[in-house]
């Protein structure tokens, strides 16, 4: 709200306590004849109030995660301990603080061609996350295979997080990632901005449902006119995920995977690799969804380097169980970074990008934070 419209609000209100002042001074009140409803001006409705809040706020919110140099979470920061450049340029902190996250899970269910990638285990994965969660996280759940569904909306009851991990999450086939992110990045926009995080479990490959050979092989080594619209459809979806400023996580199963098809590790599972290492049509499956797994990997890794956030890759269940944990713990060591730019937002065209670059003032601190953020979108 401009200077303007409070300064305009404070005089109205300090005249009209002047005004009851005097009328209280009065031995005897004269009535006044009521005005008529057509006379009286409507108050401005509560949605312009915020719209109007909501344009003219000049305040950059972004996550900064603080860590000691063994790894630990470091309670103690303060804004003297931090310097904010923002396309170069340095920025006075308004204030650090720990606000309550936000965590969106989103789990593939599928396992298409993937020995290793179990229901089960993401389950078990997804649990071990929230309950090292911290008391007061907003948390919800959603699913992927060929759709998406929404398993459990936002809620910090740890009750209602296993229910929905124990009863509701179930296997099916297929797995398209791009239209998983844009939903994610909905259910994201619907809590405040400032501790924001998304949490994939999955590969990050894309298969269509019930696929025979042939239809797998096509999936997996698309021709041109496919690559370009499977690109296309996720740079949108990098595009809605970035303007949420979320930090995003992705517990993988591609590197245990990669070891499974190559005989140095087992699945721990019924459906080993055995047949797919010596049947020559599975082995060229095999190396068609290995460069799947490679391609989606090197795309989410940017995306989790961009936001801030941390790509994991396991061998075993036990590691990925206890990815859960760290993951949980990255964001246990999160605080909120506010600042006004310098450069006001009001001067920026929409959708623009600014780069962001955090330092420690202080021996000892480590800080990670996301690379950048786009002004005017989901503020």
């Amino acid at each position: 709200m401009s200077r303007l419209v409070i300064s305009f609000v404070l005089a109205a209100v300090a005249s009209g306590t002047i005004a009851l002042n005097r009328q209280a001074q009065k031995p005897t009140p004269v009535p006044s004849p009521s005005p008529s409803p057509s006379a009286s001006p409507s108050p401005t409705p509560l949605s312009e109030v915020q719209e109007i809040f909501r344009t003219t706020t000049e305040e950059v919110r972004i996550p900064v995660f603080a860590s000691d140099d063994y790894g630990n979470s470091d309670p103690s920061i303060d804004a003297n301990d931090i310097l904010v450049l923002e396309d170069g340029v340095p920025q006075e902190i308004k204030s650090v603080q720990r606000l309550p996250g936000s965590i969106t899970l989103l789990l593939s269910t599928s396992g298409d061609g993937n020995p290793v990638m179990r229901t089960n285990l993401t389950r078990d994965i997804a649990l071990n996350l929230i309950s090292h969660l911290r008391s007061g996280d907003q948390i919800s759940i959603l699913q992927f295979t060929s759709r998406v569904e929404l398993l459990q909306d936002w809620t910090s009851d740890q009750s209602l997080l296993e229910h929905a991990l124990r009863s509701k999450l179930h296997s099916g086939s297929g797995s398209r990632l791009a239209p998983a992110l844009i939903q994610a990045a909905a259910q994201l926009r619907k809590q405040p901005i400032g501790d924001r995080h998304l949490v994939v479990i999955g590969d990050g490959v894309d298969v269509p449902p019930w696929a025979t050979y042939r239809e797998l092989m096509k999936a997996l080594d698309p021709g041109e006119a496919d690559e370009i619209k499977a690109r296309s459809e996720m740079a949108v979806a990098v595009k809605e995920l970035n303007a949420t400023r979320a930090s995003i996580f992705f517990i993988s199963y591609q590197q245990w995977a990669t070891q499974v098809f190559h005989g140095k590790a087992t699945p721990e599972s019924s459906h080993g690799a055995d047949g797919i290492r010596f049947d020559p049509a599975m082995k060229r499956l095999r190396k068609a969804y290995e460069h799947g797994m490679a391609m989606g990997g090197q795309r989410l890794n940017d995306l989790t380097a961009e936001t801030g956030g941390r790509l994991l890759l396991g061998t075993s269940s036990d590691e990925m169980v206890r990815q859960g944990r760290e993951v949980a713990r990255d964001i246990g060591a999160q605080f909120v970074i506010t600042y006004k730019p310098k450069r006001p937002l009001s001067t920026s065209a929409a959708d623009e990008y600014r780069r962001l670059d955090v330092a420690s003032r202080r021996v000892g601190l480590h800080l990670r934070t996301r690379r950048g953020y786009i002004v005017n979108k989901a503020l």
